[in-house]
């Protein structure tokens, strides 16, 4: 009787698609897309958190001006400021690799590319440094805000002013940091996830209620069946279970839908989200899968197993 039952079952979950297709199909995507927001809820909070665990970089435009010489001074204190683990990492770009790196990252305006070379490139040499804590861009900016250097000729000889001191000319040419842009957007993530936090409980609410049609549609339209089985015997638990099974099939098809789907985007998605912003490298796919699964899977039950539950213990006769 078991096999049977369970066979009946699963052949009713298609059989929800030709009693009423609309209402199914309705169900089937709104609990899908119900899954993905709150599987993309997740895999934003995780890399809010990442970004905030990081830090992020201050980026140390050079004057033009600087020479082999004063980039090496300014190497020098930056990894004093390393031994003293205020930063974790420098990397230096000159002006060349500059122009080479904004080609490659803007290859439809190519043409306006052309025009440059590295000696009337319009962007500047820089470092590129993270930072350990908040306090790192601070005590960067203090240890390089004030330093100079005597200006050269083209002759490496020191340029004099009127009255025969040295010209100087400051080292740093601009500060641009992520302290900011990091705390934008997680102000951003917290209103986001606020919103959502009473957006997918409704949205859920609406899938139960959607799948309790469903299964009621699916009862009244098997009223004859469930009349002759309770006439020999059979318990309501026993003829609850086939419905509960299109519930549960309808959560689970929707479950693997959405998994398949945010596997599929996420990896264009932070791609595209790097390369826009230098700071922030995204977490893999393969760091949040575990999550969206478990969320996933989680959610598709819970929905069609109330859905269906909701629908059985009113609908089904107890005797």
């Amino acid at each position: 009787m078991k096999k049977i039952s369970l066979k009946y079952s699963v052949a009713g979950f298609f059989k929800v698609f030709v009693r009423s297709p609309i209402m199914a199909l309705a169900a089937l995507c709104l609990l899908t897309g119900t899954i993905l927001v709150f599987s993309f809820t997740f895999a934003a909070t995780r890399n809010i958190d990442h970004i905030s665990e990081n830090h992020g970089n201050i980026c140390i435009l050079l004057s033009d001006e600087c020479d082999e010489k004063s980039n090496a001074e300014i190497r020098r204190i930056l990894d004093g400021l390393r031994k003293k683990e205020i930063i974790d990492s420098i990397d230096y770009m000159s002006k060349s690799e500059t122009l080479e790196q904004q080609k490659a990252r803007y290859p439809e305006h190519s043409k306006l590319f052309a025009s440059f070379t590295p000696e009337n490139s319009p962007f500047k040499a820089s470092f590129t440094v993270s930072v350990l804590d908040d306090s790192g861009y601070k005590k960067i900016r203090e240890a390089l805000s004030e330093l100079s250097f005597d200006k050269l000729d083209e002759n490496g000889e020191v340029l004099l002013d009127e009255v025969g001191e040295a010209i100087k000319y400051k080292a740093v040419a601009e500060f641009r940091d992520d302290a900011s842009t990091i705390e934008s957007i997680k102000s951003a993530g917290d209103k986001l996830v606020g919103f959502l936090g009473v957006l997918i409980p409704v949205m859920m609410l609406v899938c139960i209620i959607l799948i309790s049609a469903v299964v009621r549609i699916g009862i009244f339209d098997q009223r004859e069946e469930i009349s002759l089985m309770r006439a020999i015997g059979a318990t309501h638990t026993y003829m609850s279970a086939q419905f509960i099974i299109e519930g549960l099939t309808l959560g689970a098809v929707s479950s693997i839908a959405s998994i398949i789907i945010i596997g599929s985007v996420y990896g264009p998605i932070a791609k595209k989200l790097a390369d826009s912003m230098k700071f922030f490298a995204p977490l893999a796919f393969s760091d949040i899968a575990l999550g969206v699964i478990v969320i996933s899977c989680v959610s598709g039950i819970v929905v069609g197993l109330a859905g269906s539950l909701l629908a059985s213990t009113r609908y089904i006769p107890k005797r």
